[in-house]
């Protein structure tokens, strides 16, 4: 029997990677066994990429319970999903990397996020041979869509496996009603996620005022997710403040669970403006999805295969602003097409992002490793 040692966040924070390391820690299975290292340096999205005293004191930690779990408990195959284009994090990977895999049969590196490739071009000589020793010819790569990047063109991985995100079907767990478009209502556009500048905030900035602008005052946008930091929240707040339209946006923080779930069965849209080089998947418009909720979403990266263009969801470039407001005009004025959208977004869902199809997909490549 294979023994995993799955080193990755669990939450907090709640965000796309750590929900999905915590689904697949949920998997039982007679075939194989699953054990953890917990790599939660970060409980807030302020936290992301910025050493402390406290990530530094995480290591011995870490160190001593991959050791224990691979001489004690006997793994055998070591599982880890790597940073993005950061240097640090990517740092924190070949700390953890470059002694442990030698210790392992084999090594599986599933991608939530991009950028090795990034940090590894403008790296000296010595600080590449650390990240081609922690990261090259893994014996699989595990992604999210069909995507082509350069990780993997760098890498070279013995095999590639494509399973896409899955989640809970939480709007029928928690009996919700699906929510019908009403000509007297606002037009409610969601935004979920860390907020900061390349997630594409200045986008639904430009947004709201260009509907303005063409007297199209009938809408409003929640925001759920934390500021990265305090001067870019200061900059949007001056930004909206200048422009006359901050009345048309709700910062609501981070919500979890059923307050979460409430607050996309209340929307009717939800946007996606990332623009940030190592997003692969987004798996805020799959939650989207399962409400009957169609998606506006950046063309680039991952996320442009998540969703079926004109037919669940819209892709737009991102800096496009008329591109952007035309299409969700289109949507908010166009009440048959909407509801089609709406219909065929929970479709989606259900053919391609239920659980119980990604850990069936999971345990395929786990017991044929």
């Amino acid at each position: 029997m294979n023994k995993f040692l799955i080193i990755g966040q669990i939450p907090p924070p709640f965000l796309g990677q750590a929900t999905m390391i915590k689904n697949l820690l949920d998997i039982e299975s007679n075939d194989f066994q699953l054990f953890h290292v917990n790599l939660s340096f970060s409980e807030k999205a302020s936290e992301f990429g910025r050493l402390s005293i406290k990530k530094i004191f995480l290591f011995p930690k870490i160190i001593f319970e991959i050791l224990f779990h691979r001489f004690i408990n006997g793994t055998d195959i070591i599982y880890y999903c790597p940073s993005g284009h950061r240097k640090i994090p990517i740092l924190r990977d070949v700390i953890i990397l470059f002694w442990s895999r030698p210790l392992f049969k084999k090594t599986i590196f599933h991608f939530h996020a991009y950028g090795i490739h990034r940090v590894y071009n403008s790296s000296n000589i010595i600080f590449k041979y650390f990240i081609s020793k922690s990261f090259f010819r893994p014996d699989m790569i595990i992604k999210l869509t069909k995507d082509i990047n350069y990780d993997e063109l760098l890498i070279k991985p013995i095999s590639v496996r494509i399973i896409p995100n899955g989640i809970e079907d939480s709007f029928s767990k928690h009996n919700f009603r699906k929510k019908e478009r009403l000509d007297s209502l606002k037009f409610k556009m969601l935004y979920v996620g860390a907020i900061y500048e390349e997630r594409g905030i200045h986008d639904i900035l430009l947004l709201a005022k260009k509907l303005v602008e063409k007297s199209i005052i009938d809408f409003e946008f929640s925001f759920l997710g934390e500021f990265v930091n305090k001067d870019y929240k200061n900059s949007v707040f001056k930004l909206l403040e200048e422009n006359s339209i901050l009345k048309y946006f709700n910062f609501k923080g981070q919500l979890i669970g059923l307050e979460k779930w409430k607050e996309y069965n209340d929307s009717d849209l939800l946007i996606f403006p990332s623009r940030v080089p190592s997003e692969t998947f987004g798996l805020v418009i799959v939650e989207a999805m399962q409400f009957y909720k169609p998606s506006i979403v950046t063309s680039l990266n991952g996320p442009q295969y998540v969703v079926s263009n004109n037919f669940d969801s819209k892709l737009y470039y991102p800096g496009d602003i008329d591109d952007l407001s035309e299409k969700i005009t289109h949507l908010k004025g166009d009440k048959a097409i909407y509801n089609k959208f709406a219909l065929n977004a929970r479709i989606s869902y259900e053919t391609k992002y239920k659980i119980e199809k990604f850990h069936k997909n999971i345990m395929n490549v786990f017991n044929e490793i």
